[in-house]
């Protein structure tokens, strides 16, 4: 592992968590976006089509959410 880029990943993804945090607001927490399991399955298991759909559904159901 290259401790530069790990370092790196992990600030990104807190300077990322305080964004959506912002604009989602305090109820960004795990429990409430669980619903990313078949994504994160579908990618592990290499089935692109399947992580297309599920990452496309999920944006979309963001979309609605805010109108």
């Amino acid at each position: 592992h290259n401790d530069v880029l790990t370092g790196l990943y992990a600030d990104l993804g807190d300077l990322l968590r305080d964004y959506l945090r912002g604009d989602v607001g305090p109820e960004l927490r795990p429990e409430n976006h669980m619903d990313h399991g078949r994504l994160v399955e579908a990618i592990r298991a290499g089935d692109a089509e399947t992580a297309a759909a599920e990452a496309a559904s999920h944006a979309l159901t963001c979309l609605t959410d805010r109108v």
